[in-house]
């Protein structure tokens, strides 16, 4: 599930979802809701919070290259 590889690549990186949502720019309550499942990022948002992360978006979110076939 991508929201768990988000939280486990945050959580890898040390970072706190406060501390994502500063360097991504996706605001606190949408990281936290990603990370739990609710929402789905947007492409923007999924990209963002991989450049926070310094990894590669298709690795926190391979679906998104799966929907985009």
């Amino acid at each position: 599930m991508a929201e768990n590889k988000l939280r486990i690549a945050r959580i890898m990186s040390g970072k706190t979802q406060a501390q994502l949502s500063i360097l991504s720019g996706v605001h606190y309550s949408t990281v936290s809701r990603i990370e739990r499942g609710m929402v789905k990022p947007s492409k923007k948002q999924g990209q963002q919070l991989a450049r926070a992360l310094q990894v590669p978006a298709d690795m926190l979110f391979p679906e998104e290259k799966e929907d985009a076939k």
